[in-house]
């Protein structure tokens, strides 16, 4: 026994997510589900049990998938080291921000190095960020089993298939401030309480509306605004503290504001071709 105390539905959620991600990665969607890979639940693993006539697509590449998981995990392991060593000291420091620029070096004797002289990190093995995010869903389903205190397993006609191991924690490290970026914006909506505004950013998200946080400066500066209201900003996103995660759409923070200019004329941009009134999402509002 591990330990911890599991409910069986929530290691067959962690079982099913598994299946799913595999099923993903090798486009296998619509042919790979829970009745092919069948999972069984002990008190210390996660086994997902097969055989080659009902999903022979994932037994035919299973020697290939599980040397670039492998690599894949090598490599978020060689990262986590990395962050609580070298780069240690690098996150105390405010003015150092987010992603880390990742360089290949195929003579490097390690996985990786960080170089604070260029403040960039060293890899052996090129396309590493790309290989890290093209596995990173069965890497992620396979670090949600390992917090679980389960080890993941699959077996084929009775022949054990080893996963390769995969931190509990490469999620738990937090996330950081990212490069600032300058451009103009349009603000339709200001919520001061939560600190926030909806926001439209040239040549940013394709220009859809999202949701933005203020700074204290910023918050101050829009403070006696009323939107609609066009200005000048400088914002930032969020990364993953840890190097070679893939970065996802996470949240914009705007760190400054400036030339605010209220547009004080109708706007019409909001109706449709029909005179419909539509969202900033483009949805239509029934009247």
């Amino acid at each position: 026994m591990n330990g911890i105390q599991i409910d069986p539905r929530a290691a067959l959620n962690l079982a099913w997510a598994l299946i799913a991600a595999l099923a993903q990665l090798l486009h296998m969607t619509k042919h790979l589900n829970s009745r092919q890979l069948p999972p069984s639940i002990t008190s210390d693993s996660v086994t997902l049990i097969g055989d080659i006539e009902t999903a022979h697509d994932l037994f035919d590449s299973i020697e290939a998938l599980m040397a670039r998981l492998g690599l894949a995990a090598a490599l978020l392991d060689a990262a986590e080291k990395l962050l609580q060593n070298s780069l240690c000291d690098r996150m105390t420091l405010p003015n150092m921000r987010l992603p880390i620029p990742v360089n290949h070096d195929g003579q490097l004797d390690e996985l990786l190095s960080y170089d604070a002289e260029t403040d960039a990190i060293q890899c052996q093995v090129a396309n590493a960020s790309e290989l890290v995010e093209e596995h990173f869903h069965v890497l992620e389903a396979m670090a949600n089993i390992a917090a679980n205190g389960l080890i993941p397993r699959l077996e084929v006609d009775g022949t054990a298939v080893t996963f390769p191991t995969v931190s509990a924690s490469i999620l738990d490290h937090g996330r950081g401030a990212g490069h600032t970026i300058v451009s103009t914006c349009r603000i339709s909506g200001l919520h001061l309480v939560a600190g926030e505004v909806e926001v439209r950013i040239e040549g940013f998200r394709d220009e859809r509306v999202f949701r933005a946080h203020l700074s204290d400066a910023a918050r101050l500066a829009a403070i006696l605004s009323r939107p609609p209201f066009t200005a000048a900003i400088e914002f930032s996103e969020v990364f993953f503290l840890l190097p070679l995660l893939p970065h996802r759409n996470g949240k914009v923070v705007i760190e400054r504001i400036w030339d605010i200019e209220e547009q004080t004329q109708f706007d019409f941009s909001y109706l449709g071709s029909s005179g419909t009134r539509v969202g900033e999402s483009g949805a239509k509002i029934l009247r």
